[in-house]
């Protein structure tokens, strides 16, 4: 599935909207500096499939929690992705009742 520009625009304002109040060294603002000088080439990495995600940041919140964080740049990859529909939304259900399922000894059980 290739995308357009538009949707990565769209998930980049979406984005900048969740990460607003973001501390000032959080990496959006240095991907908010680069973004329009650097979306093509990352539309063109995600396009032909080169793009390489990296690893979550681990955040300590002042209260102690601990949460796992994508950097600005992959949540901007993942969110077009999960805007998608399926093409055929039944096409998922007749493919998993041609599965052959197993049970714990993995002999194959009939449908």
């Amino acid at each position: 599935m290739k995308f357009k520009l538009p949707q990565l625009d769209n998930a980049y304002h979406w984005l900048c909207q969740q990460r607003k109040h973001f501390p000032a060294n959080a990496d959006i603002w240095h991907f908010r500096f680069h973004y329009p000088a650097t979306k093509l080439y990352l539309l063109r990495r995600i396009n032909a499939g080169t793009y390489r995600f990296s690893h979550q940041q681990k955040i300590i919140k002042a209260n102690g929690q601990v949460i796992h964080l994508w950097g600005s740049q992959d949540a901007l990859v993942m969110k077009p992705v999960g805007w998608e529909e399926p093409a055929n939304p039944n096409n998922s259900q007749q493919t998993n009742a041609n599965i052959p399922r197993t049970d714990r000894n993995d002999k194959r059980i009939q449908p």
